[in-house]
């Protein structure tokens, strides 16, 4: 039993989890003191400003974020020769940028007035536009440190990434700066995570070559690749369209309460983020088939657990926590929190079984792809008030849990996608 456990201990993969883990619930909780801080020193107009413009950040850049998936699996393929694809990888993403930079303007600028139709200020339009080139060459060597194993050196530099993010918000606290600060400190920190991992590539001494499959096309006519990106996509749609919808339509202040609600709604998966990132590389690894159900219905249970937990707070508590959190200016959301909390166990269940659901290119991730047009057309159609658009989400969430919960009590043979179609390079 010793032995097991030394073995255990010692396992890199099991010490890179421990590290992600403890990093994960680090960078959660200086996510969360950012959002509290910056809602109390912007005040809700501001706060839903800079709410709005993440949201929109985190959609433009979902299909990007599928390719750190890809450069792992490539990097854990390659064996002795990571160094020489990691470094291969590098030149032929600079080679890339360099080829289509005149398609990478027009990009950036149609992202830019698509910004701005949506009202947000010309400095958000910007931040926009240079954090999507930031974070897309972010999410390389963010890949390529995990593919490589660098897990301590991975967390240490997202843990100075939330700290400098951090910092930005503490000094427009204390009226150093406003809104264009926080902008410039979370770039930064991003520049310093593609600087640091540039630094630790150009450290290898490569003495062989290799030869890195330059084409990319068949990602694009792969069927596996394709639903991840539809699921992933729709998935973050849920998380960020209610966002950009309120922005659009409502006034900046009524933006700033409801991205308050939002954040008191998705408080468990600031708890539950590591156990977010580790289930979908347990539920991804064959060795642990037999168990993945039982671990599903668990994380379930403890995502319900919590639920309760926390609705019983935010009815009894919910002045409290408004004040503690942000400040009397969102005392409207006081009412309303409890049905936070319910569509935080609805949301936090949906993004758990959709990602299991991934890992077993099981077709079932498409159902919030297909019902995700009734979700905007909702919005569309009855989303005119405040209480509209949170019953909305309610809703919603709770029609697409209970499906799931259908899907995965009949317990029929999944219908996959054979991984032979799946290419071998990349």
């Amino acid at each position: 039993m010793r032995k097991k456990l030394d073995e255990l201990v010692s396992n890199k993969f099991f010490q890179g989890g421990l590290i992600i883990t403890i990093s994960s619930f680090i960078i959660n909780f200086f996510g969360y003191l950012f959002n509290s801080i910056t809602a109390k020193a912007l005040g809700p107009t501001n706060y839903g400003e800079i709410m709005t413009t993440f949201s929109y950040l985190a959609i433009t850049s979902i299909p990007f974020s599928i390719c750190t998936a890809l450069i792992i699996k490539k990097l854990g393929s390659a064996e002795d020769l990571r160094a020489n694809t990691a470094l291969a990888m590098e030149q032929w993403f600079w080679k890339k940028i360099n080829q289509y930079k005149l398609l990478i303007v027009f990009f950036l600028a149609g992202l830019f007035i698509s910004s701005r139709i949506n009202n947000l200020r010309i400095e958000s339009s910007l931040f926009l536009v240079f954090s999507f080139l930031i974070s897309v060459t972010g999410l390389l060597y963010g890949g390529i440190m995990q593919g490589l194993h660098y897990f301590v050196f991975f967390a240490l530099i997202n843990i100075v990434m939330a700290i400098m993010k951090l910092t930005g918000s503490v000094l427009t606290l204390f009226n150093f700066g406003g809104l264009t600060l926080i902008y410039i400190f979370i770039n930064l920190g991003g520049i310093l995570n593609i600087v640091m991992g540039k630094l630790k590539l150009n450290k290898f001494k490569t003495t062989s070559e290799y030869v890195f499959d330059k084409r990319i096309s068949h990602l694009f006519s792969n069927k596996k690749m394709l639903m991840t990106i539809a699921s992933l996509t729709a998935i973050s749609l849920l998380s960020n369209f209610d966002l950009i919808y309120v922005k659009k339509v409502f006034p900046a202040e009524t933006a700033g309460i409801y991205s308050a609600w939002s954040l008191f709604a998705k408080v468990i998966l600031y708890l539950l983020g590591s156990a977010q990132t580790i289930s979908y590389i347990f539920f991804s690894d064959k060795k642990t088939e037999k168990s993945q159900k039982k671990a599903l219905k668990f994380i379930s249970l403890m995502i319900l657990v919590i639920g309760v937990i926390i609705f019983a707070g935010y009815s009894f508590f919910g002045k409290t926590l408004t004040l503690l959190i942000f400040n009397s200016k969102y005392f409207t959301i006081i009412e309303y929190l409890p049905h936070a909390a319910i569509f935080g166990v609805f949301y936090t269940f949906i993004t758990i079984v959709n990602g299991y659901f991934v890992a077993k290119n099981d077709r079932s991730s498409l159902i919030i792809v297909i019902t995700m047009p009734l979700y905007i057309i909702g919005f569309i159609m009855f989303g005119k008030s405040l209480s509209n658009t949170i019953y909305i989400n309610l809703i919603f969430s709770g029609i697409l849990s209970l499906f799931y919960l259908f899907i995965l009590q009949r317990n029929l043979p999944k219908v996959t996608i054979s991984s032979s179609s799946m290419p071998e390079t990349f």
